[in-house]
């Protein structure tokens, strides 16, 4: 017969509530436009996501989706509703390239809700060049 302690009965308890807790997936949203697919942004972005959700003993995988915008979509207006819309499904960080008046819509979301933003238009190429990413 096996005798366990309240505490390690309680830790145990814990540690399946926070297991249990914890996303399977994460939801990964980006907003392109036609010139990034032109680029190869969309598919180098579902070919991480393939490459991450390939490991079968990851603690978690990735939900990604992506919404293709307009090719002239400058209206801040809708672009910051179809984030909100994004938002109320459970985004959980924003992906986007540097559209001008667009860019400027997602980092007001980003540093008003606190959503993390990755803009790999502005990302640093080398190490020295600094955090340009929130």
């Amino acid at each position: 017969m096996v005798f366990f302690r309240p505490s390690s009965l309680l830790f145990a308890q814990i540690w399946t509530r926070l297991i249990l807790s914890y996303p399977s997936k994460i939801p990964i949203k980006a907003f392109t436009t036609p010139e990034d697919a032109e680029q190869g942004i969309t598919a180098a972005l579902y070919y991480a996501e393939r490459s991450i959700n390939r490991h079968e003993h990851s603690n978690f995988h990735l939900d990604f989706t992506n919404r293709q915008l307009g090719s002239s979509e400058e209206n801040t207006w809708a672009i910051m509703n179809n984030v909100c819309d994004e938002l109320k499904e459970g985004m959980m960080i924003m992906m986007c390239g540097y559209t001008g008046r667009g860019h400027e819509a997602y980092t007001t979301v980003s540093e008003t809700l606190e959503v993390p933003l990755i803009n790999w238009d502005l990302a640093p190429i080398q190490p020295a060049d600094g955090l340009y990413n929130k």
